[in-house]
């Protein structure tokens, strides 16, 4: 049996260069402007989390495949 290493929300965005709950919020959820309208997907290669006594946890393997494609790109 495979263990898989999941990391909790502060972790993942260190890994993703410090950035915030709101940045993380909208890769997962995308986002919509209120005053011009403009609607921002959310990042769709962007690991999606697994949700456990309502906290949300990342497998830290496809955390960093995400920032690696994304450094390659």
């Amino acid at each position: 049996m495979s263990s898989v290493e999941l990391i909790p929300a502060p972790v993942v965005r260190a890994a993703c260069g410090n950035i915030s709950y709101m940045t993380l919020y909208r890769w997962l959820n995308g986002s919509c402007d209120p005053r011009t309208g403009k609607v921002t997907p959310p990042v769709s290669d962007f690991p999606r989390p697994r949700m456990i006594n309502k906290r949300r946890y990342w497998v830290r393997a496809e955390v960093e495949q995400f920032m690696l494609a994304h450094k390659a790109g």
